[in-house]
């Protein structure tokens, strides 16, 4: 969910530098100045990845998807999402494509300077254990890195069942 920004930077064509506007108030601030070195946020980041897999990778439609596990909620809104399932922790996006050892793939995008929460984490380790590639990224570079990378692997290498092990006893 993106959340509306309170101050834009626009760029002259001819000169290159900025100006700076505040868009609830709709006024001007400063004239002729350099852009802010700004880190992107993590749902500017999660679209531009999305929209580029779009692209790169139309045969695979559908398969690739947002989890809506974040953003700010009404109580209530959040309460009705819980019941229905949605959890703290759970990856951000989902690609259901195996590749190599493994069954499909998560990510989480975070901004410079993010960290796992500690849902996430644990969250990291179920899927780990599940045989799911999981990963996280910083920037929209490194996340078409780490799915290029996944979607490298090749063709899923299937397990045998001979060697799942079983630790429910039925009666």
């Amino acid at each position: 969910m993106k959340t509306k920004q309170r101050f834009k930077y626009l760029q002259n064509p001819i000169t290159k530098l900025y100006t700076k506007v505040d868009t609830q108030k709709g006024r001007i601030l400063k004239t002729g100045i350099k852009k802010p070195n700004v880190t992107p946020l993590e749902s500017e980041i999660q679209c531009q990845v999305i929209e580029w897999f779009k692209l790169q990778y139309p045969q695979h439609e559908g398969l690739f998807w947002a989890n809506p596990n974040g953003g700010s909620r009404h109580p209530l809104e959040a309460a009705n999402l819980k019941r229905q399932g949605v959890m703290s922790g759970v990856y951000d996006l989902t690609l259901a494509i195996p590749r190599g050892p493994y069954h499909g793939a998560y990510f989480e995008v975070k901004r410079k300077g993010g960290k796992l929460s500690e849902n996430q984490k644990l969250f990291k380790g179920r899927l780990t254990a599940e045989h799911y590639y999981v990963a996280e990224f910083y920037s929209f570079e490194e996340g078409v890195e780490v799915i290029n990378r996944y979607l490298s692997l090749g063709e899923f290498v299937w397990i045998p069942s001979s060697h799942i092990v079983c630790t429910t006893t039925f009666r």
